[in-house]
């Protein structure tokens, strides 16, 4: 799986997590701490940092598990009604209490009984007491994060990654299905069977594209982790700029994405149809289209990035970062278009090396090389800058590269046809 995004802790708030300071956290723990903080009352984030003075956890795992234990701590606020603080207290061990009950028990008892046994202890927020006899529960165990309750419905948090995993698992099944049925349903000229048997040839084939584009999701996953590494020698901020734009540039492509994956087929169809006039055809329709998909979120990037950037929350500093950086990351999305076309024409072609190849330069050592030389200026809008420039540069290259790779393939189908062509029109007037 995707190794969990780090960054370092630093200007915490509030005070109470100042434990927090200074240290290396991961980010789907920190975010889920908040998630679980944002549905506490106001009296519950009181009783919370009461609770976290006098357990004073050390860490993040610790923190999300007392924030869902709050029922083992009463905080004492006001000593002078006593009613008051004996009804919190067994509201708080119990979770309600039914109207015969409410009726029938001597709260102010209980609130005598709890301020007299000298338990409480004192901390910036009140009074607090330990209910040692309320059961602990460890709901988060490192590894899997727990439902959330939020305004009396019970909602799953998923982390960014889990969440992406989940989908990308589901999607596939679903992609499954709905390709068999739809191809039974409405392709019957395609016979589809399922066998235990390979055929080396049809694998070949597969593994031709698929083994270069695999590497090509590895590598291009390392290199999120290299880019991280350099940004937190910024500020964590700048790396959850770089993840938050990230999710941006998946949302505003896809789109695009979807022109080339439509490309594929109709170039690999008329490949085998010997076609190649098709094919041209349908590499500028692609670029047409994608350009036509993606330049309205372009101008939006552009215009008003700080209104897409409040659909992540942003707090005043990320947005003092991420307005220039998203548009500075937006011109690269829109000259990687043509990038994008290339590769997956060449992928149509079963050409994976050279798909490979030029996504390589394009995502992977054109940013590495760039990153590393502009991280040495200091300067934060230039690693940006090497992103947007990667692409830049790397144009050109996918241009030359495709006449060059292509041109040999698509120029002998040409001649090939041209030259059946000649034969049946001299069989034709043969007859004639």
């Amino acid at each position: 799986g995707d190794a969990p995004q780090r960054a370092t802790v630093t200007d915490i708030s509030p005070q109470a997590l100042a434990m927090l300071d200074g240290k290396e956290v991961d980010l789907d723990e920190l975010n889920f701490l908040a998630k679980s903080m944002k549905r506490f009352t106001q009296d519950e984030m009181s009783q919370f940092m009461a609770a976290v003075q006098v357990e004073q956890p050390t860490d993040l795992k610790a923190l999300i598990n007392l924030s869902f234990n709050l029922e083992r701590y009463t905080l004492v606020q006001n000593t002078a009604d006593l009613a008051a603080i004996g009804k919190r207290h067994l509201l708080n061990k119990q979770g309600g209490l039914s109207a015969s009950e409410v009726e029938s028990i001597d709260f102010e008892q209980i609130g005598r009984y709890l301020l007299s046994s000298g338990q409480g202890v004192p901390t910036a927020n009140g009074l607090v007491f330990r209910n040692s006899e309320v059961p602990y529960h460890e709901v988060y165990n490192g590894t899997t994060f727990p439902y959330l309750t939020i305004a009396g419905t019970p909602l799953p948090w998923l982390s960014w990654s889990t969440a992406a995993k989940q989908s990308t698992v589901i999607g596939q099944f679903a992609g499954c299905f709905a390709g068999y049925f739809i191809n039974k349903r409405w392709n019957r000229e395609i016979p589809i069977h399922f066998t235990v048997k390979p055929e080396i040839g049809c694998m070949a084939a597969i593994l031709k594209v698929g083994i270069p584009s695999t590497l090509v999701q590895v590598v291009t996953s390392l290199l999120a982790v290299y880019v991280n590494t350099v940004l937190i020698t910024f500020s964590s901020t700048a790396v959850a700029v770089y993840g938050a734009c990230a999710k941006i540039h998946n949302l505003v492509t896809v789109g695009v994405h979807g022109m080339d994956n439509g490309l594929i087929p109709i170039v690999a169809f008329n490949f085998g149809a010997k076609k190649p006039e098709r094919i041209h055809q349908g590499i500028r329709w692609t670029m047409l289209f994608s350009y036509a998909f993606f330049i309205p979120f372009f101008l939006i990037m552009e215009i008003a990035p700080g209104w897409v950037l409040q659909l992540f929350n942003a707090s005043g500093e990320m947005l003092s970062i991420d307005v220039t950086t998203l548009r500075i990351l937006a011109l690269g999305y829109l000259v990687s278009i043509v990038g994008l076309t290339i590769s997956s024409a060449f992928q149509g072609l079963s050409m994976g090396v050279p798909s490979m190849i030029l996504t390589m330069c394009r995502q992977v050592i054109l940013p590495v090389v760039l990153v590393t030389v502009l991280a040495q200026f200091g300067n934060l809008s230039l690693l940006w800058v090497a992103f947007a420039a990667a692409e830049a540069i790397a144009l050109p290259f996918a241009l030359f590269f495709w006449q060059n790779r292509s041109r040999s393939v698509l120029q002998g189908q040409a001649e090939e046809k041209a030259a059946m062509d000649r034969k049946v029109t001299a069989c034709v007037k043969s007859k004639i």
